[in-house]
């Protein structure tokens, strides 16, 4: 039986690794353009080359840059919608056709066609046969003669303070072998802003397809996590080399800018594995294994924690699943895993914890 649960814990932790993503962006909903490459963002300052328009004419004349992907920079609109299952030529003609249209990005691996309506400034190198199409840029006209500058105020304007917070989601213990039970246990954190003009998120899922919206900064401990996630396993069992390969204890750090502008909101999901390894073990109960959320002001110094360590609940004879007749698994409906929280900062910075609820239910993993 040991040596059973080695095998669905390797299988466990590549589902864990490999889950499934979606994104909303405004104007349409679907996949972002995904593109894992390093390499230097290219400018407007690199002439693109001119290629002839599709077959079917339209009005508009594009800047082609072949091999390439249109890349958002921080502080430009992200208004955009997402096409499936399109042509190069069909993208080209829905960007052509439409009038607010200014920029194209086609993504020959998925046939996928992203508009946008405005001139996009930044490309990225791509698979080979993506293209970032753009009007040309607008060219100014002659300004005249300067005007002598307006005499500068006797005052300064008064600079915007900064207000800057942090959201840590951690267990209390940092090496498996110091897990309180055995097992898998992984919670991730989904922040937002409330009343903000788009719905954005900020998460390890748009972190990894570089889609994170401009106001937050997404860390893992581990640079492939994607949750606070505890794996303890009995060594007994296993080599050195595998444990040291799936055993880990990593944590989420997300930090949010302009925390006064609008109230935040921090949510933690759990997420649901597909079975319950030995619910009736008792050191191998990991649903007991609970990250804490930690919110932390970094701007004013006359606060350092903002409130308590949050934590969804945990009891002994509550598990995470329940098992059905026919011997399979399923998530527990009395199970509360998810937590939300708002945090509320004045002009000062000064912020505090309202509205803390916990909460039932089994979101999927957006990854």
């Amino acid at each position: 039986m040991r040596l059973i649960h080695l095998l669905i814990t390797s299988l466990l932790h590549v589902t864990i690794a490999q889950s499934p993503t979606h994104y909303n962006g405004d104007g349409g909903s679907g996949d972002a353009p995904t593109s894992y490459y390093d390499d230097d963002i290219t400018f407007d300052d690199v002439s693109p080359t001119i290629s002839s328009s599709p077959t079917e004419p339209h009005s508009k004349v594009f800047q082609y840059d072949e091999d390439t992907r249109c890349k958002l920079l921080t502080g430009e609109q992200r208004k955009y919608e997402v096409y499936e299952d399109f042509s190069r030529e069909q993208c080209d003609n829905k960007c052509g056709f439409k009038t607010k249209c200014k920029s194209y990005s086609w993504n020959p691996n998925f046939n996928e066609c992203t508009i946008f309506n405005f001139r996009v400034k930044g490309t990225r190198k791509n698979k080979v046969g993506s293209v970032c199409a753009r009007i040309p840029e607008e060219t100014k006209a002659p300004t005249k003669a300067p005007v002598p500058p307006t005499p500068s105020p006797t005052s300064s304007p008064t600079k915007k303070p900064e207000c800057k917070i942090k959201a840590h989601l951690a267990f209390d213990f940092n090496d498996p072998d110091e897990a309180p039970y055995y097992g898998g246990h992984a919670d991730w954190l989904e922040v937002s802003k409330k009343n903000y003009y788009n719905n954005y998120i900020c998460s390890s899922t748009n972190h990894f397809r570089e889609n994170n919206p401009g106001w937050c900064e997404y860390k893992n401990s581990d640079k492939d996590g994607d949750s606070a996630m505890v794996e303890n396993l009995e060594d007994y069992y296993y080599t050195d080399e595998y444990l040291n390969e799936w055993e880990s204890v990593t944590s989420e750090t997300i930090t949010v800018k302009d925390a006064a502008d609008h109230v935040t909101i921090i949510e933690a999901y759990h997420w649901l594995f597909e079975q319950d390894y030995y619910p009736d073990d008792p050191d191998w109960q990991d649903h007991m294994m609970v990250p804490g959320l930690t919110v932390t002001n970094l701007s004013n110094p006359e606060q350092g924690n903002i409130g308590e360590i949050l934590k969804h609940p945990a009891e002994k004879n509550v598990s995470t699943h329940i098992k059905k007749d026919d011997g399979q698994f399923v998530g527990n409906p009395n199970y509360k895993g998810n937590i939300s929280v708002e945090i509320h900062c004045n002009k000062f910075c000064r912020c505090e914890q309202k509205y803390f609820a916990s909460f039932n239910g089994f979101e999927d993993m957006r990854l």
